[in-house]
């Protein structure tokens, strides 16, 4: 997988914590929540970059779809 900028790397921090604490994964909001973010846009660039490295696959249609991939 290709390297994450620093600010990727905390996206994926936050989305592991509270997968991992809650069972199932975090909304955008409660992505940006976790960083102190606002902006949902902001949030929704770092989860297609993290995407397009192959860090996370997502379903923009649904809501919760984000899911880590480990290999």
């Amino acid at each position: 997988m290709i390297a994450l900028t620093e600010a990727q790397g905390r996206v994926l921090d936050v989305i592991v914590r509270l997968t991992h604490e809650r069972g199932f994964p975090p909304t955008i909001r409660e992505i940006g929540k976790g960083l102190g973010l606002t902006s949902t846009n902001a949030v929704s660039g770092h989860l297609d970059a993290l995407a397009r490295k192959g860090w996370i696959t997502r379903d923009t249609r649904v809501a919760r779809s984000i899911v880590v991939r480990t290999t």
